[in-house]
């Protein structure tokens, strides 16, 4: 999105996030946390070397956690 800067070493973690976007897990109360059964397939098919893949995951769970947490801020 316009006005979005990512970071360079964040850019393939950030896509993989943005591919998940339809993976939220939903609760009684709103999301509760991405289907991280679903990790492999957007790693593939954003062609994340696997070596990378621990790396990526990693930063992927800091930005779902971010995000749910700003989401509880707003009352989402």
């Amino acid at each position: 999105p316009d006005g979005l800067d990512v970071w360079p070493e964040n850019v393939t973690p950030f896509l993989v996030f943005r591919q998940m976007a339809t993976q939220w897990t939903m609760g009684m109360n709103g999301p509760i946390g991405l289907r991280m059964e679903a990790l492999e397939l957007f790693l593939r098919a954003e062609r994340v070397p696997r070596a990378e893949w621990q790396e990526v995951m990693q930063a992927v769970q800091v930005m779902e956690q971010e995000t749910l947490r700003q989401w509880r801020k707003q009352g989402a």
